[in-house]
């Protein structure tokens, strides 16, 4: 190759590097003006009270709905189910329940049983088969019998305690009715030894209480006293 072909070939060569450094210059300047620009854009303004807009696609699912706890549950229903009452707690409502028969104390009978329980004797009973309110009721018998006479006699059978739920009471197949008996009560029974009783009936063979949560107590709604 000549001298001339290498110098026009070398020129040549010059050329093209200089207009590359200057393609690559202008992307340079233009790639930091627009970082410099999308640095100094403002934020997004959202109009008051408005929360932003979240992006396509995204399925939120509602909170579940809370359910009221419940003493049990029907076959297929979803519920929360409340603790059972403890045993201790159910005997310690039927210590206080015949305590104050025995003392005759109707302040302290008002304050474990509903202001409008009632008392069933049973069909085969001394005190009658009909629904009476319990306190009244209550009075009555204590003026006419002496429970005084029961302190320190052991006349309630304890160890026969038998607990139900409200679908157990309320069954059709049971032939017994409790006062006042509603959703989420339960109802306890124990066995009295009449032979304590001196010769009087002072109460029947069986006595159920219905007993309710009110608050975080327990009191009594209905109580049903039967010979069956």
């Amino acid at each position: 190759m000549s001298s001339s072909s290498l110098a026009t070939a070398a020129t040549n060569n010059g050329s093209n590097l200089s207009k590359s450094m200057k393609n690559f210059s202008l992307l340079g300047f233009a790639a930091l003006v627009t970082a410099c620009g999308a640095a100094e854009r403002p934020p997004v303004a959202f109009a008051e009270g408005a929360p932003p807009r979240l992006p396509d696609g995204i399925a939120l699912e509602a909170a579940p709905a809370r359910t009221q706890p419940a003493d049990e549950a029907t076959a297929g229903a979803v519920a929360t189910l409340r603790e059972p009452i403890a045993d201790a707690r159910i005997i310690a409502v039927l210590n206080r329940y015949f305590d104050a028969w025995v003392d005759e104390n109707s302040s302290a009978l008002a304050e474990l049983v509903a202001p409008d329980a009632q008392l069933v004797g049973g069909s085969t009973s001394r005190f009658g088969g009909g629904a009476q309110p319990l306190l009244p009721q209550a009075n009555n018998r204590f003026r006419n019998s002496d429970y005084h006479r029961l302190v320190g006699v052991a006349f309630v059978r304890y160890e026969t305690l038998r607990r139900q739920s409200y679908l157990e009471a309320s069954d059709a197949a049971n032939t017994k009715r409790y006062p006042n008996l509603k959703p989420g009560d339960e109802v306890a029974t124990v066995d009295i030894d009449g032979s304590a009783f001196f010769g009087e009936q002072l109460f029947n063979d069986h006595i159920a209480l219905v007993i309710r949560r009110k608050d975080r107590r327990l009191i009594i709604v209905g109580v049903l006293e039967d010979n069956d």
